[in-house]
């Protein structure tokens, strides 16, 4: 089959998506990837096919105005500023969409890229959604994006699953439906939010994660998958610094500290308080500098300072790990079964946070607002003296390792693609 995967957003919203396209093409099928033009690079280096999508994630979240309101303990006002900073791109990323889908056999789509089930249905197409947290409605927890931390009952739980729908299709209904009518051919729909699709149309939906980590609730349909993680092994070509490696055999594993596609406007506090905090443990780390997070000038010989390295790589010789709680690394430090600090920016950053320390593998989480030496202190020494965390997240690694995500997925998409195809004949 011909495929095409869209997907938008920061590093951790792309790379599970080029490992996901890695499994399908070993698998025998042909894969395009579509999404902003600077992970060009990356799907190329992991033999896709990539064509870019309109918008520029890192310039959007680099703005300062834009950090402080996503960051705001408000779901209402971050979900409203969400739908201000997409705007924009609803009509390029349906053009860019369509010219991606060209030829294919079949779409899955990320949940950034609205578009996908639109063009899909217009193309005659199949199409899944996969995502790589639990946002299909259900009574079990609230809505990752909204209340990260507890559940409210059943009745509110759903409620709060139905509202972000809502806040993220009655802002775009207009604009939305004019485009299906003058680019797709399409009539129009009086309610179609991001999960449109997989709740409407009951199209398979993928979900990214492990059921260990977050078990599958009772209420979701039989075409709602969880299908264990998508983790993508390093490019072909790349090898470790030599600086890095001498590092890491130069003393015990050291600590892995760093906020990957997340900005701070703060960046300088952010960086005293982890130097301040390795100081007073008097322990080994490694750094990361992302998309602009920690910036410091003057290292010790004990703190090793590097941009990006593949985390399947460099985890599992970490002691513990600090980190904003993304999907993709949170997944790979379980994977790794090394205990985490999580220090939740935003999004579904928080939901995760409180998951991990409900499993009994982290402390509780640092909101990044309130990140200070004495807390993220006082979390390391929970993570490196905590022998039954260190157990818990030992045997939940080994739980997750024996799974294989890819694997699944790819065998749902040719199945459920399959299906879909034979029934137009």
């Amino acid at each position: 089959m011909r495929l095409t995967l869209l997907t938008w957003g920061t590093r951790g919203d792309i790379q599970p998506y080029v490992a996901l396209g890695t499994g399908l093409q070993a698998a025998g099928h042909t894969v395009r990837l579509a999404a902003p033009a600077l992970f060009k690079d990356m799907v190329i280096e992991h033999g896709l096919e990539f064509f870019p999508l309109a918008g520029d994630p890192r310039q959007m979240i680099a703005n300062e105005t834009t950090n402080t309101r996503l960051e705001t303990r408000n779901p209402l006002q971050a979900m409203r500023h969400i739908t201000q900073l997409f705007a924009p791109l609803i009509e390029p990323m349906l053009d860019d969409g369509l010219k991606a889908c060209a030829g294919a056999d079949a779409i899955i789509y990320g949940p950034f890229v609205w578009a996908g089930a639109h063009i899909a249905e217009a193309l005659d197409v199949p199409c899944m959604l996969a995502v790589l947290c639990p946002l299909y409605p259900t009574s079990a927890f609230p809505n990752p994006m909204t209340v990260p931390n507890s559940s409210l009952g059943g009745l509110l739980n759903r409620s709060t699953h139905t509202m972000s729908l809502k806040w993220t299709w009655f802002p775009y209904q207009r604009e939305i439906n004019r485009l299906r009518h003058s680019r797709l051919g399409l009539r129009p729909l009086r309610f179609a939010g991001s999960m449109y699709g997989a709740c409407e149309k009951r199209l398979p939906q993928l979900m990214g994660y492990s059921a260990h980590v977050m078990p599958k609730p009772s209420d979701w349909p039989e075409w709602v998958h969880v299908t264990g993680y998508w983790f993508l092994p390093p490019a072909p070509a790349w090898r470790p610094p030599a600086k890095l490696v001498a590092f890491l055999e130069d003393g015990p594993p050291p600590l892995y500290i760093g906020f990957g596609s997340m900005h701070s406007a703060n960046a300088e506090h952010d960086t005293t308080v982890v130097l301040k905090s390795l100081a007073a443990l008097k322990q080994r780390a490694i750094l990361t500098s992302g998309w602009g997070g920690l910036r410091p000038s003057d290292l010790s010989d004990q703190v090793f300072m590097v941009d990006a390295v593949p985390h399947d790589w460099l985890f599992p010789q970490m002691r513990a790990l600090v980190h904003h709680g993304g999907g993709g690394t949170v997944g790979a430090g379980l994977c790794a079964g090394v205990p985490s600090v999580i220090v939740p920016f935003l999004a579904e950053q928080p939901f995760w946070g409180h998951r991990l320390h409900t499993l009994g593998v982290s402390p509780p989480v640092i909101p990044h607002q309130q990140l200070s030496v004495g807390a993220l202190t006082a979390a390391l020494k929970k993570v490196i003296h905590d022998e039954r965390m260190q157990q818990r997240v030992a045997a939940l690694g080994e739980q997750i390792r024996a799974e294989d995500g890819i694997h699944s997925a790819t065998t749902i998409i040719e199945e459920q693609a399959q299906q879909r195809l034979t029934a137009r004949f």
